[in-house]
């Protein structure tokens, strides 16, 4: 049995993935008209979809490079946007789509379109060639296709972006900053909105329903103990500021943890434990490293894990510069995904969460905070908040 709110956040991935992809496929669409190379998307009951051309030849239809410069491969982020991407759009199109996620310098052959993750050109190193210069020395072998930028957790001025790429951004105001900079030069139909979905382990990004069983919550009515109550953040600069401003706590009632990771997952849980084992979802002792080295689960398993040691988790918004409009709602979707519920910071970039979800407080009004967590004590309100999450 999934959890309501478990259901709707992987079915939101999902379709998030698939915007991408199908954006690609009607912007390929709009350019091959002319040659009569039409495309058309057929969702089937079987959750697949099929990308029909108008002369079947029987050979790959669509191809896409998702890549990015060394540095920003390293990012969680890309990871999503990229490697998570070519897994979701090749099992819900098949063979007729490839994505291809080698660096730019690697590439071979006509793609109809490139991702270009948190970057504006992906060579940033010593004596790399950039990607027009290798369209030029290829014979008409090499060719990149239409340009998406995918603007995750990256503000460039937009005067720094060429015209002729498609962006792709991660809310509504994100959206209307570049629908209405510097003249309107984005049509609306080339900015597309792409939420920053939840941060799920491979083996839960492949898998038909969530890998993690939902949480049986704590009635601390009855047990008398204090609710844990963590904040997993490494804030710097003014969201330290803000973190040390929000935080009221001691609350009575629970017993508050600031989890600031400065260093890997891995290494933090070994450290805070004292020990190189870790209990996994089902209670089983298990190596730490084993489960950081698995291909199949990876550091985001170990976050999870984490995050359901606590009853409740606080999730703040960013709050300096663009961030604190354009900013994802990652953090706090990846936290609601682990089952834990979680008190939501309402900022203007998480705002459209905080529509139907109940636990949730204003920017700067302690005397919300307070309430809202008074009501979470009561095992039933947190119940409703993961199933609303």
């Amino acid at each position: 049995m999934i959890a309501p709110y478990q259901q709707h956040l992987y079915q939101r991935g999902l379709l998030a993935v698939l915007i991408v992809t199908v954006t690609l496929l009607i912007s390929f669409q709009q350019t091959r008209v002319g040659n009569n190379h039409k495309f058309l998307v057929e969702p089937r009951k079987t959750a697949r979809a099929s990308v029909v051309p108008s002369h079947h030849d029987g050979h790959i239809y669509f191809r896409i490079l998702c890549t990015s410069s060394h540095r920003m491969k390293r990012w969680g982020s890309y990871t999503i946007r990229c490697r998570h991407f070519k897994s979701y759009a090749e099992r819900f199109f098949g063979p007729q789509v490839q994505v291809d996620t080698n660096p730019y310098t690697t590439a071979k052959g006509h793609y109809n379109a490139t991702i270009l993750t948190k970057v504006l050109q992906p060579n940033d190193q010593p004596n790399e060639p950039s990607m027009q210069n290798l369209v030029e020395h290829s014979k008409n072998t090499l060719s990149f296709g239409q340009i998406f930028i995918d603007l995750i957790d990256f503000y460039p001025n937009p005067e720094d972006i060429p015209d002729k790429y498609h962006l792709i951004v991660q809310n509504e105001l994100h959206a209307q900053h570049f629908k209405n900079s510097d003249g309107q030069r984005w049509k609306s139909s080339n900015v597309h909105i792409v939420p920053h979905w939840f941060n799920a382990f491979p083996g839960d990004a492949k898998a038909d329903t969530p890998a993690l069983p939902p949480l049986v919550l704590a009635n601390s009515t009855t047990t008398g103990a204090p609710l844990q109550l963590a904040m997993v953040w490494s804030a710097r600069g003014p969201g330290k500021q803000h973190a040390n401003e929000t935080i009221l706590l001691p609350e009575e009632g629970y017993e508050f943890h600031h989890i600031n990771l400065a260093m890997g997952i891995a290494t933090y849980l070994q450290e805070s434990t004292g020990s190189s084992f870790v209990n996994n979802h089902l209670g089983q002792k298990e190596s730490i490293q084993a489960i950081a080295q698995d291909p199949s689960r990876q550091d985001p398993y170990l976050f999870m894990l984490l995050f359901r040691q606590f009853d409740v988790l606080l999730v703040l918004g960013k709050t300096d510069g663009p961030k604190l409009y354009f900013n994802s709602a990652h953090r706090a979707v990846s936290q609601m995904r682990s089952g834990v519920p979680i008190v939501l910071e309402c900022t203007p970039s998480q705002q459209h969460l905080c529509l139907e979800y109940p636990c949730h407080f204003d920017t700067g009004n302690s005397t919300q905070l307070k309430a809202v967590l008074e009501r979470m004590k009561n095992v039933s309100v947190r119940q409703d908040c993961v199933d609303k999450g």
